[in-house]
C-alpha cells in the first residue's frame, strides 16, 4: 500500500476515533448529568476545569517533535519518554502545591476531584503513553493508535461513572 492510501486511511481512522469519543463524552456527560445531584456535578466539572488549567505544561511539543525525526535513536526515544514522565510529575507536583490554594475558595471535594484527575493522567497520551503513541504515528498506524486511544478514553469515561 501507498504511502497516500495510508496516509487517507489514517485520516480516516483518526477521525472516526474523535467523532466516536465526542459522541462518547457528550453522552457519559450527559449520564453524569443525570446520576449525580446539581452541586456533585459542579463539583466534577470545576475539577476538571483547574485540572485542565494545570495540565497544559505538558503540551510542549515534544511528541511533534519524535513524529517528525527521520530515525530517531533508542536514547532520543528514551529522553522523550523521560521528558513526558518528569512533565507528568511536575503537573502533579503542581496540583499538590496549588490544591491549597482551591480549598481556600471552593469545597474540599473539588480539590480530591482535581488530584485524582492529575494522578489519571500520568497514563494518558501525553503522559507516559506519549512516546508508544508518537511512534505509531511516526509509522502511520493510525488503525492501532486510535483503537488504543479509544479504548484509554472509553475506561477513563467507565471509571468516572
Amino acid at each position: 500500500m501507498g504511502l497516500a492510501q495510508r496516509a487517507v486511511k489514517g485520516g480516516l481512522y483518526l477521525t472516526v476515533n474523535y467523532f466516536t469519543l465526542f459522541i462518547l463524552g457528550f453522552v457519559s456527560n450527559i449520564i453524569l448529568a443525570r446520576l449525580l445531584r446539581p452541586e456533585h456535578y459542579g463539583i466534577f466539572a470545576l475539577g476538571l476545569f483547574f485540572f485542565d488549567i494545570v495540565q497544559r505544561i505538558r503540551l510542549f511539543g515534544f511528541k511533534s517533535a519524535l513524529i517528525h525525526k527521520k530515525e530517531p535513536s533508542p536514547e532520543e526515544i528514551s529522553t522523550h519518554f523521560l521528558l513526558h514522565l518528569i512533565f507528568s510529575a511536575v503537573v502533579i507536583l503542581l496540583c499538590l502545591l496549588v490544591s491549597p490554594l482551591i480549598s481556600i475558595k471552593y469545597d474540599r471535594a473539588i480539590v480530591e476531584v482535581f488530584l485524582v484527575l492529575a494522578l489519571i493522567c500520568l497514563f494518558d497520551n501525553e503522559g507516559l503513553g506519549a512516546t508508544p503513541s508518537a511512534l505509531l504515528e511516526k509509522e502511520l498506524r493510525y488503525r492501532e493508535f486510535s483503537l488504543i486511544n479509544f479504548f484509554w478514553h472509553s475506561s477513563s469515561r467507565r471509571l468516572r461513572l
